[in-house]
């Protein structure tokens, strides 16, 4: 395991970038936010698990 702490460090460029700049539609996340643009509760329903229950 390295010793060496390098720290993360954001610049409002990169900040920018990431935000704003869509991703490529073929990638992952892009299919992703494509599912989620296009149904969220479906999305929401397939990729969640989660179960209702009364309390």
């Amino acid at each position: 395991m390295p010793k060496s702490r390098e720290t993360a460090r954001a610049n409002l460029e990169s900040l920018y970038r990431i935000f704003t700049v869509p991703e490529a539609p073929d990638s992952t996340l892009g299919a992703v936010d494509q599912a989620i643009s296009e149904n969220v509760a479906d999305f929401l329903q397939t990729h969640i698990v989660a179960v209702e229950r009364q309390l």
